[in-house]
């Protein structure tokens, strides 16, 4: 028996063997897919959506969170929660299509009155959602408190061809600019056409460009919205984290004015339509905000 081959301690060497040179697969596995060259393993850091949102205080309600997000690519993100300040938001998402653009929005009010917040506030939102978060900072504004007036020129004012019109507005301390909107109205071929201006200013006074009291302009529109959000002249979003990017911003009230344009200023026995009449009056904040900030959408 002593010269017969040890066959178990044969089969036993080898199976080290085997252990060992899986345990050196293995470990060149783990060694090249941790490389800094395998694109692989890179996780994206692109934001899945493109978001324009608004937050306020409302004096009814408290604070109000409305956001609407584009998808970017295929397959909707999943948003797990959204976080107001030290406020978690309930998640009532609605999916839609724009021109095959899908988007989904939420809402949120805080439901207390009086508000725990006050206009100057500055709070942080943040949402969850896809294995991806994302937050910003934004300063509130007060709906009704923070609302706009304009004090000059009052509506329904009429001014000579080609004069120089200065808009003057109440100061509202919280608000960080002014968001403009300008609408030039003039009559071609027997109907009225426009065109319209998205701009903004720090300042309580606007001067409205020489084209809007030229010799082929009826009359005008001009509002004014006391705003909070990111920067119009250096705009690159105000959401920081993978989820989301765009707009999330704070605003008041606008006020607005309609100046009419005619040579040597009103004509006789003139009735112009009321403020309250208006039915231009319904242009959105978002729309202007929207027009403001260069958003497609």
């Amino acid at each position: 028996m002593h010269g017969e081959p040890n066959t178990k301690g044969g089969v036993k060497l080898l199976k080290k063997w085997f252990i060992f040179l899986a345990l050196v697969v293995l470990a060149t596995t783990f060694v090249v897919g941790c490389s800094d060259d395998d694109d692989d393993a890179v996780t994206s850091t692109v934001p899945a959506t493109f978001t324009n949102g608004e937050i306020y205080i409302d004096d009814s309600y408290g604070v109000y969170f409305y956001v609407y997000t584009f998808v970017h690519g295929s397959g909707y993100p999943e948003v797990d929660s959204i976080k107001i300040d030290t406020m978690y938001a309930d998640v009532y998402s609605s999916y839609y299509w724009n021109y095959a653009d899908p988007y989904w929005y939420c809402d949120f009010y805080e439901d207390e009155d009086p508000s725990a917040y006050e206009s100057g506030d500055n709070i942080t939102v943040s949402m969850y959602g896809s294995g991806r978060s994302s937050s910003c900072n934004i300063t509130l504004l007060d709906y009704d408190d923070d609302e706009t007036e304009v004090i000059s020129p009052s509506y329904g004012t009429y001014v000579d061809t080609g004069a120089t019109v200065e808009v003057v507005w109440n100061e509202i301390d919280n608000a960080e600019y002014y968001a403009i909107y300008m609408e030039r109205r003039y009559d071609s071929s027997g109907s009225m056409e426009y065109d319209e201006t998205y701009t903004f200013t720090y300042d309580t006074t606007f001067t409205v460009p020489e084209r809007y009291t030229d010799s082929t302009v009826d009359y005008f529109y001009f509002y004014v919205m006391p705003t909070c959000g990111p920067d119009p002249t250096s705009y690159t979003g105000n959401w920081t984290g993978d989820l989301t990017t765009g707009v999330l911003y704070s605003r008041a009230d606008y006020d607005y004015t309609r100046v009419y344009v005619t040579a040597g200023g009103p004509p006789p026995k003139v009735n112009p339509m009321g403020k309250e009449d208006d039915p231009a009056s319904d242009k959105s904040p978002r729309e202007i905000i929207q027009g403001l900030y260069g958003l497609n959408r």
